[in-house]
């Protein structure tokens, strides 16, 4: 009977810490992800039919999870950081340009102020260095929260 308490135990254990690396690779992935996303926005501005805000929308989500499971279980720090990060996501989210389609259509001319446009890109970039800081502070929340790996 001890053995198979013992065999229970290590694979409890196992798996708790299977699930801690999976949570540790997850929220790296999603700093990366952001990191790249960070790059595309200082390149060109986006808009909402890019597949960038496509990739806004899944790491916000991906975030939100991530947020869920740290909260309560790991340091403060870590999860005030995620949340950082989610919030400039949410803001870039919120600064998108209208769709390409749409500002090249002949039929809307004149629909679009270009000085908004460029304020809106300019904010764009604003928020995109701002998310850099975000993902280095998060990143070193979660090497200080697991070790650096």
């Amino acid at each position: 009977m001890d053995r198979e308490e013992d065999r229970a135990r290590e694979d409890a254990l196992r798996q708790r810490v299977e699930a801690r690396d999976d949570q540790y690779e997850d929220i790296k992935a999603a700093t990366s992800d952001a990191l790249a996303l960070r790059i595309d926005a200082t390149d060109h501005p986006l808009c909402k039919d890019d597949e960038e805000a496509q990739q806004i929308q899944a790491l916000l989500r991906r975030l939100r999870i991530a947020i869920e499971h740290v909260r309560g279980h790991r340091s403060d720090e870590l999860t005030e950081s995620l949340i950082r990060l989610h919030g400039c996501l949410e803001g870039l989210k919120g600064e998108l340009l209208p769709a390409r389609a749409s500002l090249t259509d002949p039929s809307t001319i004149g629909q679009y102020d270009v000085l908004d446009l460029a304020a809106q890109s300019a904010r764009q970039t604003r928020i995109a260095m701002e998310l850099e800081v975000a993902v280095r502070n998060a990143r070193a929340a979660l090497d200080v929260e697991w070790g650096s790996q």
